[in-house]
């Protein structure tokens, strides 16, 4: 635990890890020093049995590498699976991530889809919309053709016909069968359908972030844990750290309702983790409003909420968070006509931006072509019954990218243009002043965060698990802070696009 003394909830767990013999689910709000606790609770158990810590990212294992006693292992569940399907098939399996990519290629020919899609770019943004279904089917488990055109409308895919999904069965059971090469979806989904691929079973299991793991992960960890060979009965124990409020990548194929399946997981105890080392008393009670059980410790500095200037204040080192990403766009040009360094975090959503631009040759073709989509998509959601739907989820996503790509059209002189300053404003490396979809400033802090459209907080949802999401989304910004909360009700970008 370093220089902080251990709270009461931190001692009771140590109790629990060293005394006790119940598997655990600690129930940890946010900045509650979630992975200090277990880091220093796997250090209580006895040095000759075999103990995994499983780290949500590579970046957190990295990390945790010298804090981790010697004789805890500690991997993510993607390494943990590449290594146990090598070893079952061979160490000669290769990873490419644009494996499905690559059936989807070979397939087109096949179901002669330039015939039922003759324009090109209509139809590169189906075989997109294949290929985020398939993922999904991946991490969810979900290969039974009835289940399929549910998981679809869930996440607002528009793809469910019986041609459809017959096609997505085909390159899934191209996927399954190919032993040779592995994206990084396939490390966590061959293991968990593929009774053949053994995982070393393991006396102690610890894992972090318990609540945004998918159902391929969960049925890695049913494997995983050690049972008597007998008997099947579980013998190994499962230590997870999860806050079920910062759930917040079930539109990334995460099981929104993976903390209640630990929860339900057999001789289970759930314990409590409540008191921030991170925020002041003011910031606490504001993410009270949503979550009513989180603390701040009792010498806890007072911390500061209050409405300020998103463009006129942030200095270095400061967050700036928002819901969609068009209103950062937009600050990270203000910010740079001020003279101040800012970074969008984020490569991955630079990579989609670029996705959307690929194929066109003209910025007029490129703007034309998304806002037809976007306004096919909406006559499509009218005729399903949805009114507001630009209250849609899915709706509201396109657009946000839409706008994006408008606002940076009209600051470039061609594609190329347009492509090198996409490359150039989302990074993942931080640099001056960090603007951020909350959805990536998950799992960091500054003493001061701003909001900007704090009116998006939260959007509003047309089904339940996305009104629970967005709930999750607010909690997880606010939370960001340590020392200053700022929220600018002024400020829009709607007037710009």
């Amino acid at each position: 635990m370093g220089d902080k003394k251990p709270t009461e909830e931190q001692k009771l767990i140590f109790h629990y890890i060293d005394k006790r013999k119940e598997n655990l689910l600690i129930s940890a709000r946010a900045g509650t020093g979630k992975t200090q606790t277990i880091v220093a609770g796997s250090s209580l158990l006895p040095k000759d049995k075999n103990i995994i810590f499983l780290a949500f990212n590579k970046h957190i294992q990295e990390e945790l590498k010298g804090k981790l006693p010697e004789y805890v292992r500690c991997s993510t569940l993607h390494a943990l699976g590449f290594g146990a399907i090598r070893r079952k098939y061979g160490d000669d399996i290769q990873l490419d991530e644009f494996k499905i990519d690559k059936i989807l290629k070979k397939k087109e020919k096949s179901w002669k889809l330039e015939e039922e899609i003759p324009d090109y770019l209509e139809r590169r943004n189906y075989l997109n919309q294949l290929k985020k279904l398939i993922d999904l089917c991946r991490l969810t488990l979900t290969l039974d053709k009835k289940y399929i055109p549910y998981l679809a409308e869930k996440y607002d895919i528009r793809l469910s016909s019986p041609k459809e999904i017959k096609r997505i069965l085909s390159v899934l059971e191209i996927d399954t069968n190919d032993k040779k090469t592995v994206d990084f979806t396939d490390m966590i989904y061959l293991p968990a359908i593929d009774p053949k691929i053994w995982l070393f079973p393991q006396d102690y299991i610890f894992l972090d972030e318990g609540q945004d793991i998918s159902r391929a992960q969960q049925k890695m960890i049913e494997k995983l844990i050690k049972r008597n060979r007998k008997t099947g009965n579980i013998e190994g124990r499962l230590i997870v750290v999860a806050d079920e409020f910062q759930n917040i990548y079930s539109f990334a194929g995460a099981d929104s309702k993976s903390f209640e399946w630990f929860r339900k997981f057999p001789n289970t105890k759930e314990l409590p983790l409540t008191h921030t080392f991170r925020c002041g008393v003011n910031i606490v009670n504001e993410a009270r409003k949503l979550v009513p059980d989180i603390k701040p410790m009792e010498n806890a500095h007072l911390g500061i909420v209050r409405e300020g200037n998103v463009v006129q204040e942030p200095i270095d080192g400061d967050f700036v968070l928002c819901r969609k990403t068009s209103p950062l766009v937009i600050l990270f040009f203000l910010y740079l006509l001020e003279g101040k360094k800012a970074t969008i975090r984020g490569k991955d959503i630079g990579i989609s931006l670029l996705e959307m631009i690929e194929g066109h040759k003209t910025i007029g073709s490129l703007l034309a072509f998304w806002q037809n989509e976007l306004k096919k998509f909406g006559n499509e959601l009218k005729k399903t019954g949805i009114l507001d739907f630009e209250e849609h989820s899915g709706y509201s996503l396109l657009l946000d990218r839409i706008n994006v790509i408008i606002f940076l059209s009209k600051l470039s002189k061609d594609i190329e243009d347009l492509k090198n300053k996409i490359n150039i404003i989302f990074s993942d490396e931080i640099n001056g002043i960090m603007l951020s979809t909350v959805h990536k400033a998950k799992g960091l802090e500054s003493d001061r965060v701003f909001i900007a459209r704090p009116d998006l907080l939260p959007m509003r949802a047309t089904k339940a698990w996305q009104a629970e999401q967005e709930r999750n989304i607010h909690y997880v910004a606010i939370t960001r802070a340590r020392h200053e909360l700022i929220f600018d009700y002024k400020w829009t970008d709607e007037t710009v696009i």
